[in-house]
């Protein structure tokens, strides 16, 4: 059996590729996932019983820890990876992810939802796939093979979504109280 080995570096891409991994299961597939400590990403694998490898966590905002954690990252995923013998290694723009991919040979799929994302030079995927929104003329211009999806990724998973009907019991609140939620900027991100 084939093995597709897929790094869940930020929290979205959590329930993004649990749709994924069950299509590809279905194909005859073997699918292994490394998941960085980092923000929910553990978190929410556990809570959709995604099995995961924890593999390397976040450097916070310093550019120089960012490029550091990066390569350490990528240093950990090769010792990770290289005894699953993935035929494609796949992520939704990990850059520690790509990095060792390369490494260790081993062709990737790189997802992105961001028209202004870029890759390092030495390390491009071998293929991106984006929301058919995006222009893909800077991506071909890099990357051998660019293919695109209808909608935007929020698509791929939320189809799927069912409620936890225990979830607001747990949190203490009631289906009567109002519940405002904020998602505060990524100032930690790469870009």
């Amino acid at each position: 059996m084939k093995t597709i080995w897929i790094d869940l570096d930020n929290s979205p891409h959590v329930p993004f590729f649990v749709p994924i991994k069950r299509e590809l299961e279905k194909a005859g597939y073997r699918v292994v996932f490394t998941a960085r400590d980092c923000f929910q990403v553990c978190g929410l694998a556990d809570l959709l019983g995604v099995p995961y490898l924890r593999v390397g966590r976040h450097y916070g905002k310093n550019m120089g820890m960012k490029v550091a954690g990066t390569v350490l990252r990528s240093m950990q995923l090769m010792a990770a990876g290289q005894h699953e013998h993935a035929v494609i290694a796949a992520s939704h723009g990990s850059r520690a992810g790509l990095m060792a991919s390369k490494f260790l040979g081993i062709p990737a799929v790189v997802i992105a939802d961001y028209e202004y994302s870029y890759f390092m030079p030495l390390f491009l995927p071998h293929m991106v796939i984006v929301p058919e929104v995006i222009p893909t003329d800077e991506y071909a211009k890099k990357v051998a093979r660019v293919a695109t999806y209808p909608g935007i990724k929020e698509d791929v998973y939320v189809p799927d979504f069912k409620p936890n009907q225990d979830l607001l019991p747990s949190l203490g609140l009631s289906e009567k109280d109002i519940v405002v939620t904020i998602r505060p900027p990524a100032t930690e991100a790469h870009y």
